[in-house]
């Protein structure tokens, strides 16, 4: 069977990790986010982690409309995700629906977590088994079970982030990963207790092109960049806290 777009399926799987959890993922997935094509869609398509930080990854997802099962084109009903082969036993997800059945061109999320353990660093490939089903009449009709979509999921795991202390004040700065980057970018700061972190972007003329504010908890805290947008080039950011504390550094955007 060949679906659609199976990369996008393969890639809604990494949502899935576990078949564990029959309670509805505390998700909710970005009213923005569409399908025109009806071909499936998920974002974000990628998953990073840092060793010893937990993870928390929503993701939108919209299934495709319809699938070539080897007779021409059918309407699809739902896909439900099998099984996941060589995932890491550290990393689980809930759903929403609990059933782990998404509907055909409905918006839809899940929600993946787990905290990779020492020495996970690393890629992670990973194969996806689905059952699909046709749409008869309004009615789900199994067409192929327990498919192998063929493509591989990655799973990028880096090292502990090294913190770069500001004099003895309780906060520093955790260097952004991956820099450079191509899409996301995550910018961590360490502060020894609660108080209010400010990100600012700024391109190479000085122009603000964003900010976000976070209230920290004691240990790592993330900001989460998303700069797909921005033409390749360098860049830089700051972070600043309540009390005065200021770190800024550079980072490059590349295709």
């Amino acid at each position: 069977m060949h679906m659609k777009k199976s990369l996008l399926l393969a890639c809604l799987a990494m949502a899935l990790m576990f078949w564990t959890s029959n309670s509805n993922a505390q998700c909710t997935p970005d009213p923005g986010f569409t399908d025109p094509e009806g071909n499936g869609e998920m974002a974000p398509d990628t998953l990073e982690g840092w060793e010893g930080t937990p993870m928390n990854i929503t993701l939108s997802i919209i299934s495709p409309d319809s699938a070539d099962v080897g007779t021409g084109a059918i309407p699809l009903h739902h896909i439900t995700i099998k099984s996941i082969t060589s995932k890491p036993a550290w990393l689980s997800y809930s759903c929403n629906p609990a059933t782990c059945e998404y509907a055909a061109g409905a918006l839809q999320c899940a929600l993946v977590t787990g905290t990779p353990p020492a020495g996970s660093a690393g890629i992670t490939n990973m194969t996806v088994l689905v059952d699909v089903y046709a749409d008869f009449m309004g009615n789900p009709v199994l067409a192929v079970s327990d498919y192998d979509s063929g493509m591989p999921l990655v799973l990028i795991i880096h090292p502990p982030a090294n913190i770069e202390e500001v004099g003895n004040t309780g906060f520093g700065l955790i260097p952004a990963q991956p820099n450079p980057f191509t899409s996301q970018i995550r910018i961590g700061c360490y502060a020894a207790d609660y108080r209010i972190a400010n990100l600012t972007i700024i391109d190479m003329v000085g122009n603000v092109i964003y900010t976000e504010q976070i209230n920290t908890e004691a240990g790592n805290n993330y900001f989460l960049f998303s700069g797909s947008n921005l033409t390749n080039g360098i860049y830089f950011y700051t972070i600043q806290d309540d009390r005065g504390n200021v770190v800024t550094r550079k980072m490059m955007k590349t295709e």
